[in-house]
């Protein structure tokens, strides 16, 4: 119903194809809960994806009309408060997931690239090459500009980011 031209066979066939790239890669998606006919079984069927493929994030969201889209014809026959308990089941599974994917970084060094300073927390943002947010400390005073690189150490990780010291 949402017109989707791929099926689930052939989504998680390129899936497995990029899963077997020689580099370190992190997936990302979007997932909309709640859409009009969606069935208990189908919501299933989404939390058992989301657990097959282990999504590094996921952008979740309840569904809500949208201006000019063939869904905005359709009956939203899915209640508010089901769409926030799907929804939230689906936020839950995902954390878990990213808890785990991102444990796998402990002990690694990691180019980051510096997106800002944050002097409050003495700590430095960016971002790796995965996306993955990443606060970490370093040593010199003076803070790297935005755009520079440096190999960073993930000492500790957060259900959101990860956290390091430049070596």
């Amino acid at each position: 119903m949402m017109a989707r031209e791929y099926t689930p066979e052939w989504y998680l066939e390129r899936i497995a194809w990029i899963k077997a790239a020689r580099r370190p890669i992190a997936l990302s998606t979007d997932i909309i809960v709640g859409f009009p006919g969606e069935t208990a079984g189908d919501f299933i069927q989404t939390m058992d994806l989301l657990a097959e493929v282990e999504y590094d994030c996921v952008f979740g969201f309840k569904y809500s009309g949208r201006p000019n889209t063939p869904a905005l014809t359709m009956i939203d026959s899915i209640p508010e408060i089901e769409k926030s308990t799907r929804l939230q089941s689906l936020l839950d599974r995902q954390r878990e997931i990213q808890r785990v994917n991102y444990a796998k970084h402990l002990g690694q060094v990691m180019e980051v690239m510096v997106e800002g300073n944050n002097p409050a927390r003495g700590q430095i943002s960016g971002r790796s090459s995965q996306n993955k947010p990443v606060n970490f400390t370093r040593a010199q005073p003076i803070a790297p500009a935005p755009g520079s690189y440096l190999q960073v150490r993930i000492t500790a990780t957060h259900p959101n980011s990860l956290v390091g010291e430049a070596v």
